[in-house]
Formats: structure tokens, sequence, C-alpha cells
């Protein structure tokens, strides 16, 4: 179980891949690539959404969001659970390379 008072660099929106460990769950009808991120530097749990269309330049993106052992979810309906997140973390060629917090939907057009 991680230890909630410890601020992380994840915390913050840094995800060095040195320092994740992803579980890879599948893909959705989108072909998105579906995972659970693990912060190995401190036990954090992250879904994590990656999608890009590959005729469509400048459409890769990524989401991730922080989940406890509570969220129920599989790679089919994983989309739909950051709407259900207070806020989660997105990045990628979509948003030019800038990694930022929001809320809502995910942008998939």
């Amino acid at each position: 179980m991680p230890d909630m008072s410890i601020s992380c660099a994840c915390l913050k929106g840094d995800f060095h891949h040195a320092s994740i460990e992803s579980t890879f769950l599948g893909t959705d009808d989108l072909y998105a690539e579906v995972s659970v991120d693990l912060c190995k530097r401190c036990g954090r749990n992250w879904l994590c959404y990656r999608l890009e269309y590959e005729h469509q330049s400048g459409s890769g993106r990524w989401y991730r969001g922080l989940i406890g052992p509570d969220v129920a979810f599989s790679h089919r309906n994983a989309a739909q659970i950051f709407e259900q997140l207070r806020d989660y973390w997105a990045g990628g060629s979509y948003f030019e390379g800038k990694v930022h917090l929001r809320s809502g939907p995910l942008l998939l057009g």
C-alpha cells in the first residue's frame, strides 16, 4: 500500500520512464493502449491511456490518472474512468509536448 503522505514527482506530472513499471491491460475500441503504471518511487498506481492516429501528424496523446484499489475498470472502459476522476495528467504531441493537469472527458477526436 503506497504511503499517500509521501510527496513524489509523479504527483507533479513527472513520469520518467525509469521510475515507472507498466502493466499492459489491452486496447479499447479506438486501439488506445491501456495500462496501469506503478510509480517505483512512491508505489502509487496510475491508469494510463495512450492514443495516436497514425494518419494524423501531432495526434499522439497520453493521459494518467491516479487510481486506488476501489476503482473498478478494464481496458474497454478506461476512457470513461477518467471522467470520474477529480483530475489527471495529459501530454504528448497533441498537446505540443506540454504536460498539464486537466479534468473531464478525454480529448479523443
